[in-house]
């Protein structure tokens, strides 16, 4: 309601600041959750609207009477304590002439009352139940996530409950804990009865890496049946040395709990004696220096392949440095054991037959040449990462092929400009961007090693994409019957991240027709992050099926290994390797190994080539590492172009791209697909023109910039 004094008043046409009669504007209600003091200026500039605050005041009152009369103002109106519905009143007064107007409004005081909830523990996961008010969130007063009834929630969190009502809310905490019990059942544990006496002492402790995943806070106890393995009663008391009787292999109960006592498990663990046949192959593989039979005097022959055959079972190893070999786990009956030679210098010795059970011990073979030949290689492989400002490491790999001692020197040209060389093993001589070794007396069958550190210079002299180009080259060349593989280029890119265990690829993501008859190179990196020591170290791998296994050689690595692969099935072995945690030594926690492998002769424009591994640490879960892949593409130009001199952006593209060209303003651009059709042609008309692509479909693309006799050619992919 509103009453007004009127006055007569002498208007002036032009007076701004004139008498006029007051007015007071509509305000609002103030609601306010469990706070009974009150701001009632905040309707101050709201009952003024556009009236000058100069000539008006504004006054509230707790009554009509009083807000008419002038009397009782409200003398703190900006800590005002009100009642829980109560209306006050606003006098807008106008100071020249004393014409006033009142409106009024309403204050409020709401509350809310909300039950505390209890934390909760589960194992593995908790469903959050129906809520009879409020909603869940996963942070204080309604922010965050929201939750809905039926979510489970698999890690421990602290969980918010909002409630709201009008201007009102509250809201209520409470943590869910939850445990979880990192175990797998374990694989049947191989016991055999090694001296006939029908006895087995088995050690069940051995299976507890395995069940518990290498986690700590874990409890593992065995128990005879399954009831006192659920009761958790009658352990068995010295699981360490455990009695087997062969007449019948029992069945243990594991009982696997974590430390809160969440979380439980039983599994069984049976006994299997099926690969206890004892029968296994062994012996050494030596090349006939002298041409006068096989003899300790002669040389080992390392890294040949070793196979077998038995059924249609066929498994390949590898000899070591030494040229040992064994294969294990054949079945009672013929097995044919034979050598594998690469190239047509060597003369394969024939197979051997051997029959189980029986003795497959100093099962050698002796490998000849008939003609003289000579072949050494060299091949220059990263064993890290090349990162701006840190250290980076290389493997320079030699090898005598051919049948005759080889000595000379080698050479590696590296960019001074990009990185400064800090040490090699064996040491090598620098000069200038060149360093050299000389090696004498390298044996047919023979591979060194020599690795190379690095450190990358920072930015702004190398960044993320920067290319360091290394060169290796091993004589004597003259009288080589291969001199393709005396000269080695590499050029290491130079990336921002890095990931302790992951496989790369040396020849990179793109090789031509002509290189894929060559090998290709794979470095797989691993490193024990944990906080002790790896017994042992396991790289697993699936080989493409594009890829002629049977060219498959491990080169290199950072410890001694063995080889083995079935089919397709790869696995390089790393027994009693030690390898220390990242924690304890972080120097001495890394390692690697690398082998090379040729694609199939059928191999064809587009074909690509993928490789991942999985490395095992003990019994701790696989780590999967990143997946590289390789494509056969067309020949990419470069006459007297470089990287720098053709920029592409955005890549990947969509509707359009971008081209740059430094140092021309006209020349001719192709775009091409995997296959090497033509897809697409323009004239660059200016130093940097936009290319409209839209009627390209998704996937990989060349762009070849052909300009004064001189072209260059660099990838697009389209979205």
């Amino acid at each position: 309601m509103k009453l007004k004094l009127l006055f007569l008043t002498i208007l002036l046409f032009g007076w701004v600041n004139g008498f006029a009669q007051a007015t007071a504007y509509p305000v609002n209600d103030i609601n306010q959750c469990g706070n009974e003091i009150f701001d009632l200026t905040v309707n101050t500039p709201l009952a003024l609207g556009n009236q000058n605050p100069q000539n008006f005041t504004v006054t509230y009152h707790e009554s009509m009477a009083a807000a008419t009369n002038n009397t009782n103002a409200i003398t703190s109106p900006q800590g005002y304590i009100g009642g829980p519905n109560q209306e006050i009143y606003v006098r807008v007064t106008n100071t020249m002439d004393n014409s006033f107007d009142i409106i009024s409004f309403t204050i409020t005081v709401q509350s809310i009352s909300f039950p505390s909830h209890p934390n909760i523990s589960a194992c593995d996961s908790y469903a959050l139940p129906a809520l009879a008010n409020g909603e869940y969130h996963t942070g204080p007063g309604g922010t965050g996530v929201m939750l809905m009834a039926g979510d489970l929630v698999t890690a421990t969190q602290t969980v918010y409950i909002y409630y709201q009502v009008g201007e009102c809310w509250a809201d209520d905490s409470f943590t869910i804990t939850i445990g979880t019990l990192f175990a797998v059942a374990p694989t049947p544990m191989q016991a055999c009865d090694n001296d006939g006496d029908g006895i087995i002492i088995v050690d069940l402790t051995t299976k507890i890496p395995e069940i518990t995943l290498g986690n700590a806070g874990v409890v593992v106890t065995f128990h005879t049946t399954l009831a006192s393995a659920q009761a958790g009663a009658n352990p068995i008391a010295n699981p360490s040395n455990y009695v087997l009787e062969t007449i019948a292999l029992p069945v243990v109960f594991v009982r696997v709990t974590n430390v809160s006592g969440l979380c439980q498990a039983v599994y069984p663990l049976v006994f299997d004696d099926s690969g206890c046949t004892g029968n296994f192959v062994s012996g050494t593989v030596t090349y006939d220096l002298d041409n006068n039979g096989c003899t300790e005097n002669d040389v080992p022959a390392a890294f040949l392949a070793v196979s077998y055959t038995q059924g249609n079972t066929y498994v390949t190893t590898f000899t070591d440095a030494n040229g040992n070999y064994m294969l294990q786990n054949m079945e009672d009956g013929d097995v044919e054991v034979f050598v594998q030679t690469s190239g047509t210098v060597f003369t394969a010795p024939s197979p051997q037959t051997i029959t189980f059970p029986g003795n497959g011990e100093n099962t050698n073979f002796c490998i000849i040449a008939p003609n003289p030949a000579t072949d050494i290689s060299v091949s220059v492989t990263p064993i890290t990462q090349a990162r701006p400002g840190f250290a980076v490491s290389y493997s320079l790999v030699f090898q005598n092929l051919g049948t005759t001692l080889a000595s000379g020197n080698i050479s590696l040209t590296f960019p001074t400009q990009f990185m400064t060389f800090t040490q090699s093993a064996p040491a090598m001589a620098q000069s200038g961007n060149a360093l050299t070794y000389n090696y004498t007396n390298l044996m047919p069958f023979e591979t060194r090693t020599i690795i190379l550190n690095f450190m990358v210079m920072q930015p702004p002299t190398v960044n993320s994409g920067t290319v360091l180009p290394l060169v290796a080259t091993i004589n004597p060349v003259s009288g080589d019957g291969n001199p393709s593989n005396n000269t080695n280029v590499f050029n290491h890119i130079v990336v921002n991240s890095y990931d302790p265990n992951d496989i790369d690829v040396r020849e990179g993501e793109f090789i031509t027709m002509a290189q894929a008859g060559d090998y290709l190179h794979y470095t797989v990196r691993f490193q024990n992050t944990g906080d002790a020591s790896a017994t042992f170290v396991r790289v697993e791998t699936t080989l493409d099926a594009d890829l002629d296994w049977n060219t498959l050689q491990p080169i290199s690595s950072s410890h001694e290994f063995t080889t083995i692969r079935q089919g397709s099935a790869l696995t390089f072995k790393f027994d009693d390797i030690n390898l220390a945690g990242e924690q304890v030594n972080e120097p001495e926690s890394h390692g690697y190994v690398i082998c090379r492998i040729k694609p199939k002769a059928t191999a064809a424009l587009g074909d690509v080539f993928s490789a991942s591994v999985n490395i095992f640490f003990d019994f701790n879960a696989q780590v999967a590492t990143n997946i590289v892949t390789t494509t056969i593409v067309p020949p990419m130009g470069n006459k007297d172009f470089t990287a720098d001199m053709f920029t592409v952006y955005p890549n990947p593209a969509s509707s359009s791209v971008n081209l740059q060209l430094a140092n021309t303003a006209t020349a001719d651009v192709v775009v091409t697909d995997v296959l090497g059709k033509s897809v697409l042609h323009s004239k660059l008309q200016s130093s940097e023109t936009n290319l409209d692509i839209s009627s390209l479909t998704s996937g990989m693309y060349f762009i070849t910039v052909s300009a004064d006799g001189k072209s260059i050619t660099k990838k697009l992919m389209v979205k």
